[in-house]
């Protein structure tokens, strides 16, 4: 979805026509599926759905609306944007296999520990396409006794009484939400949760072998052991098929090394000797580099492949 679809689509929520369900989740390394669940019962559900109601205009006036675009997920994210991720993505499909089974097999049973976010699902009663989950990535629970306060409350005879019980806090904005299989997000906060950073890793090793494997490059043992000092996994990412193909051309590949200062051999292939060529290289591969047409200026660009959503 565009922006416009996205508002158009929050605007249309009815919440009488959805089944409204909150459930809090822990992230844990020592389980094999490392999202803990608890599913939160209410013992009247009107309140909840007067926050849902708020929530939903909410995010629609001060989140969606001041977007200015909706654009592919790259690791870079300029603020003025909101990232989309398909479900199905490799970056994220395995760690989000994991989150909904443990989403679906959730029980009553409470999260020992700190709780990490809660997720609100949003069932449709009659069209499934319609469903939505929210994702907030703070700990709902509100301590009041610390070390340098104790609280008290009235019991019902009008006594003092040291506070105990558990205060639960939900907010009224979203760190991403979900709709037809899309991850739509409005910061990075996702990527703890599914784990990118380790994703990443992997996904740097990939490309750097793929580049690699291009035979566009003399020296590949030092370009490798180069390139897999550099610190952003991220800038993998948008690696560009269709600059790969532009290096198979010897001819392309001399002005390239010309312009961005990386050396050649004598049979026109890339000699890299040092973390600049490196860096060049990758940041040109993935797009992160562009020359600009007016003046030949070499430009850093923070987010090059930035994909406008026109599809619905």
């Amino acid at each position: 979805m565009n922006k416009d679809n996205l508002v158009n689509f929050f605007n249309q929520i009815d919440i009488n026509n959805y089944v409204w369900d909150l459930y809090f989740f822990k992230l844990s390394k020592k389980t094999t599926n490392p999202f803990i669940i608890e599913k939160k019962r209410f013992r009247d559900n009107t309140s909840f759905n007067e926050y849902c109601k708020s929530l939903i205009e909410l995010v629609t006036f001060y989140q969606i609306n001041s977007i200015e675009d909706v654009q592919k997920y790259n690791g870079e994210n300029t603020k003025i944007s909101c990232d989309m991720l398909e479900l199905n993505d490799n970056i994220i499909k395995e760690q989000w296999e994991l989150f909904s089974d443990a989403l679906i097999n959730s029980s009553e049973e409470p999260v020992i520990g700190k709780v990490t976010g809660y997720v609100i699902c949003g069932n449709h009663k009659t069209d499934i396409t319609k469903s939505l989950v929210l994702v907030r990535m703070a700990c709902p629970s509100l301590n009041f006794n610390k070390k340098h306060n104790i609280v008290f409350s009235t019991n019902i005879e009008k006594e003092l009484d040291l506070y105990q019980d558990e205060l639960y806090r939900l907010y009224l904005n979203i760190d991403y939400f979900i709709i037809n299989k899309k991850l739509y997000t409005f910061n990075h906060n996702f990527e703890k949760m599914f784990d990118l950073e380790s994703t990443l890793k992997k996904h740097k090793v990939e490309a750097i072998d793929k580049i690699a494997g291009r035979r566009i490059i003399a020296n590949i043992d030092e370009f490798k052991r180069l390139a897999f000092q550099y610190k952003s996994s991220r800038t993998f990412l948008t690696l560009s098929e269709d600059k790969l193909n532009l290096l198979g051309d010897p001819h392309q590949r001399e002005r390239i090394a010309i312009d961005f200062e990386i050396g050649l051999d004598n049979e026109k292939n890339f000699f890299i000797t040092n973390e600049t060529e490196t860096k060049n290289l990758l940041k040109y591969v993935c797009m992160k580099l562009v020359q600009d047409k007016d003046t030949d200026d070499i430009l850093e660009v923070s987010s090059a492949t930035k994909h406008k959503i026109t599809d619905f």
